[in-house]
């Protein structure tokens, strides 16, 4: 072969070697957020929705009645341009503003709203949590083309926040409630909100584009772009590679992998605390959480100190009961259990619990204490937490196994009662309501997958539910939190800080009390944007 020839071939070989590799670059659209999402969502539909990354998404596609102001965080109007309330609480009056447009065209109606509660209050669909809230709706009907009312058999002081943040969803697309769980609008939902669905490709990202015909404030950037990235070690080199824009950082990437010079020059690190706590549920409904005493020597092999120190940096508060640790409802004065192996064990004998057959694993009435905790596969807090548990309990007779099970398993497993104890992070609405979680009538199909059944706990929410004035709540609230706090339904474990990195490329990334707001955020540059 000549030296031209073997040139050729050399060329050619080294381009299939070469252009392989440069295929995993592409160049994306700067106007665009790149922003990660843990998961795939199980729905786009907001009614149906359970999970984080789902509620995530569906904000920026959907619109609801009203919206918390960022500043002040009281409720103002967003679909609603007026509103009315009759003296005795029992009716609602809404106005929808005018030109209000679906994604697909069709002008948004007072038949929309109607058709969305309708949907919530109908047995056949998957949303028995949210349908909770409505046990007092007597009705909602359309008394114009741009007007609805609600009526109520008894008042409730949330019921504005209830009502107005609901997401509305089109009743042209969706049809006959029949086929509502099912419906192919689940997965390519038509929305109301400054951005519409473009397209999602499980397991990698879901797409939303600006809908340039929004109602509302514009947004400055051109799009969302919500990557599916499960490893935090993954999304992290994504981040300093620039193809994600912005963060939620672990505890140690804040601490000790984003200090470097170069790293301040191209993100800016914020730190704020949105309402927020974890805690490992008991199924009080299962031989080993029937008891009390259980449970709060449960509480008492947690050391809380030890864990926020070695794990999370000090990055966190302990809590001790359901209520935003910097909000008006949480009491003070409920001190956190002591880490006590000695007086757990003391405990946990006073309920029964002893080794009769000297096999190394306590017993009662024949049944060994041998149980399972579960938490969502990417729960790295919590598998830290459970580990640390797992050491202690072994050290007095109890076996404790961990399970991490995909995020729709773990739901389908709790909402069946099938556990023994869970971990969970509850993120909490600014207007507090321990109704669906902890009221006893949400003990079968509610969110009290405890099983929480407390006369004393039940009559003191329904007396927080008739309280509008909000310092007369509050002092109930405290009260509910003394009386949780005494049952120990739940191990209240903490309250996290989230530790957010944002990309230079964007300005007025403003720090609100609980979270930025990315319709609010302008691009500082438009060069020519990679990602791998």
């Amino acid at each position: 072969m000549s030296k031209v020839g073997c040139k050729r071939l050399f060329a050619i070989l080294l381009a299939a070697f070469l252009f392989p590799a440069c295929n995993f670059m592409v160049e994306r659209d700067p106007g665009f957020l790149s922003d990660r999402l843990v998961s795939d969502p199980t729905t786009l539909n907001p009614i149906l929705a359970a999970e984080m990354s789902a509620h995530t998404v569906t904000s920026a596609i959907f619109s609801s009645l009203l919206e918390y102001d960022n500043e002040s965080l009281e409720l103002k109007g967003l679909l609603a341009s007026s509103w009315k309330i009759s003296d005795d609480r029992l009716s609602y009056e809404f106005t929808i503003r005018e030109n209000v447009l679906w994604h697909d065209g069709v002008p948004l109606t007072a038949d929309d709203v109607v058709f969305t509660f309708s949907a919530i209050r109908d047995k056949r669909v998957d949303a028995a949590v949210t349908r909770s809230y409505f046990d007092s709706l007597v009705s909602v009907d359309k008394i114009g083309e741009r007007d609805v009312i609600f009526r109520f058999s008894k008042p409730n002081f949330k019921m504005m926040a209830i009502l107005g943040l609901v997401k509305i969803l089109p009743r042209h697309v969706y049809g006959d409630i029949d086929s509502f769980n099912s419906s192919p609008a689940n997965d390519a939902p038509v929305g109301s909100g400054p951005f519409y669905f473009e397209n999602w490709k499980r397991g990698s990202y879901v797409k939303l584009r600006r809908f340039d015909r929004y109602f509302g404030t514009l947004p400055k950037i051109s799009g969302i772009k919500y990557n599916i990235v499960p490893s935090d070690v993954t999304a992290f080199a994504l981040l300093k590679k620039g193809a994600l824009d912005k963060l939620n950082l672990s505890n140690f990437q804040w601490h000790f992998q984003s200090t470097s010079e170069n790293f301040a020059q191209n993100f800016m690190k914020t730190k704020y605390y949105p309402p927020n706590y974890s805690m490992i549920a008991w199924n009080m409904r299962r031989a080993f959480f029937d008891d009390a005493n259980v449970r709060r020597a449960m509480g008492m092999l947690v050391n809380r100190n030890e864990i926020l120190a070695k794990i999370f940096f000090g990055n966190g508060e302990a809590v001790t009961g359901p209520f935003y640790r910097f909000g008006k409802n949480y009491d003070s004065s409920v001190n956190p259990l002591p880490f006590d192996p000695s007086e757990a064990l003391r405990l946990i004998e006073k309920a029964g619990w002893v080794d009769k057959d000297g096999d190394g694993i306590r017993e009662r009435d024949g049944v060994p204490f041998r149980f399972e905790i579960l938490m969502a596969s990417g729960d790295r807090t919590g598998r830290s937490i459970a580990v640390f548990l797992k050491k202690e309990l072994a050290r007095i007779g109890i076996e404790m196994n961990i399970s991490a099970l995909e995020w729709g398993s773990l739901v389908g497993r709790i909402i069946q009662r099938d556990f023994d104890a869970a971990h969970f992070a509850f993120a909490l609405p600014l207007l507090e309501d321990p109704y669906s979680v902890w009221h006893s009538s949400q003990s079968d199909s509610g969110s009290n997958f405890m099983g929480l059944s407390d006369p004393e706990v039940d009559s003191l929410i329904e007396r927080a539910m008739d309280e509008f004035d909000e310092n007369n709540r509050s002092r109930v609230m405290k009260e509910i939190h003394r009386r949780i706090a005494l049952q120990q339904p739940s191990t209240f474990l903490f309250t996290f800080p989230t530790l957010l990195s944002v990309s230079n490329r964007f300005g007025n990334v403003e720090n609100y009390k609980v979270g930025v707001d990315v319709n609010q955020w302008t691009v500082n540059t438009w060069k020519p944007l990679y990602e791998w």
